[in-house]
């Protein structure tokens, strides 16, 4: 189980997307928090660069780096938890990673990818949903920002503008399916995605920051449509008793393919769209305690949740397993939820979803309402279609 009082957040992204002064940039504003303690870890791929690990030199092979990265990264990454565990419980201790370990399998084939964790122990959930709280991806300056792509300040960037991109596309798809994964691209200047960065990261450790963050809508579409590049991931949500009407507290069970991860989740109102989340990985013994907690008439939701980046957006549709939509197999209700790097920021919605209506601001549409629905045996949306 993570203490309450560690916080671990990946920072990643295409090359020249900013991740150097990124991350300058919020282990300053972060260390300006009353007891807050920021421990940054390097990029590995970069270390071992430029030590003269490089694929194609001296007979080294792209599988040679990628085992040492692995190798390094989890010794110093479990080093710098156990420092952080002993660090005094009344301080916030914010681990900032500069990649982290699933970003290898952008260099790879997925099934040596997939070898290459079994032989640690480690499989797709517990490299990524259970070994950090949240990641943030830097999309490449070589999109959007082009004028601003150089290779001039890292020495171990070779890629041009074409090769930057596509390599951001898989370092993106390489974190499709993390429960907090999001993408800041180049919509405003370098300054103010700086600040989005620093805003998301807020959201995770609990710093309020007045931003409106998620949009969320009933929509209609085609299960044959979803893109094959979707991470499908199995969600069971509880909520529990907490005897207060300005918190909600949930515990989450969430993975895929036989692996999960526990969350405990409370959420706290900060005006319409906004709401200020705080959350920890728990064990799946506390998970199976707490659900003997759970809130009176209301029952555990049940979901399938399809995770994907559409224009540099992470969308995340989710299909209730009770919800009675529709009797024709072509046609399937969900709730599409965005979440908001940038206020100005214009949404673009995949033309395989038809929206229904914005659901934002109405409570009726929550996953708290809806384990009531469940608790009545009700369907839980096709009774609020109009």
């Amino acid at each position: 189980m993570q203490p309450k009082n560690i916080y671990r957040i990946v920072l990643t992204g295409g090359p020249c997307g900013g991740k150097s002064s990124g991350l300058s940039f919020l282990r300053e504003k972060i260390e300006e928090i009353e007891n807050h303690v920021v421990f940054v870890i390097p990029e590995m791929a970069t270390l071992c660069i430029n030590a003269g690990v490089m694929p194609g030199k001296n007979s080294i092979s792209g599988d040679m780096l990628q085992n040492a990265i692995l190798n390094i990264s989890l010794s110093i990454e479990n080093n710098i938890l156990e420092i952080a565990k002993n660090l005094p419980a009344d301080q916030k201790i914010v681990v900032i990673y500069d990649r982290g370990i699933p970003d290898g399998s952008a260099y790879m084939e997925k099934e040596d990818y997939l070898s290459l964790l079994q032989t640690r122990e480690l499989n797709p959930v517990s490299a990524s949903h259970a070994r950090y709280d949240a990641v943030i991806h830097m999309v490449t300056a070589a999109e959007g920002a082009e004028d601003f792509y150089t290779l001039a300040n890292n020495s171990a960037r070779h890629e041009t503008p074409q090769q930057a991109r596509d390599l951001d596309k898989r370092t993106q798809q390489a974190w499709v399916g993390h429960p907090h994964m999001r993408v800041v691209d180049n919509s405003t200047d370098f300054q103010e995605k700086l600040h989005r960065v620093y805003q998301e990261v807020c959201a995770v450790i609990g710093v309020p920051i007045p931003v409106e963050r998620e949009r969320k809508f009933l929509v209609k579409f085609n299960p044959m449509n979803i893109p094959k590049e979707a991470v499908s991931i199995d969600i069971e949500q509880i909520y529990l008793t907490t005897g207060s009407d300005k918190a909600e507290i949930r515990i989450r069970k969430r993975g895929h393919d036989g692996f999960y991860t526990y969350f405990m989740t409370e959420k706290r109102d900060h005006g319409p769209g906004q709401r200020l989340e705080v959350e920890r990985i728990i064990g799946e013994s506390e998970f199976e305690l707490m659900s003997s907690m759970i809130k009176p008439d209301t029952c555990p939701v049940n979901k399938t949740r399809h995770c994907m980046l559409w224009a540099n957006q992470y969308l995340e549709l989710d299909v209730f397993k009770n919800s009675n939509t529709s009797t024709d197999p072509s046609v399937e209700i969900g709730m599409l939820e965005i979440e908001l790097t940038n206020l100005e920021h214009e949404l673009q919605i995949p033309d395989w979803i038809e929206i229904i209506q914005e659901v934002t601001e109405d409570k009726e549409y929550t996953n708290a309402v809806i384990a009531e629905r469940i608790f009545h045996k009700k369907p839980a949306l096709s009774w609020l279609i109009n």
